[in-house]
């Protein structure tokens, strides 16, 4: 009966230390599940970090991008702007002497009008007067 007893408790010895073993691997498993799941959520969260840093980085160049070419446009537009002003001040200089121009071409044109009626004024005095001394003389010496 002893023996029997000692086997007894031999044979539920083995059970305690299977049962704690079991137990202690299954800890085990556990604590490595865990592990490998904070791992992987440790490398997704630095995987999701680069993306967002990537993403912001990308941004920041668009705006950037987008500041510099609403600088060029404005710049462009000022460009335009004083080329359109210098064209439009051109062409009124050039119509302004084209005025100046048709002003002098007209005065010119009055004073030699003028010239030539004065002339033809005198060419007929003249003639008049040639006529008129012609005239007189001949009414001088009574010839008319």
């Amino acid at each position: 009966m002893n023996l029997q007893l000692e086997k007894r408790k031999e044979k539920q010895e083995l059970e305690r230390k299977k049962k704690i073993a079991e137990e202690k691997h299954k800890e085990w498993v556990q604590k490595k599940n865990e592990e490998e799941r904070r791992e992987k959520e440790r490398k997704l969260l630095k995987k999701m970090a680069e993306k967002a840093a990537r993403d912001l980085q990308r941004i920041q160049l668009q705006e950037k991008a987008k500041g510099k070419y609403k600088e060029w446009l404005k710049k462009k537009r000022a460009e335009e702007s004083e080329k359109k002003k210098k064209e439009e001040e051109k062409e009124q200089k050039r119509v302004a002497e084209l005025q100046e121009k048709k002003e002098k071409s007209e005065k010119i044109f009055r004073e030699w009008l003028q010239h030539t009626h004065t002339m033809m004024s005198i060419s007929i005095l003249w003639q008049c007067q040639a006529s008129w001394c012609l005239f007189s003389s001949l009414f001088k010496w009574k010839l008319i």
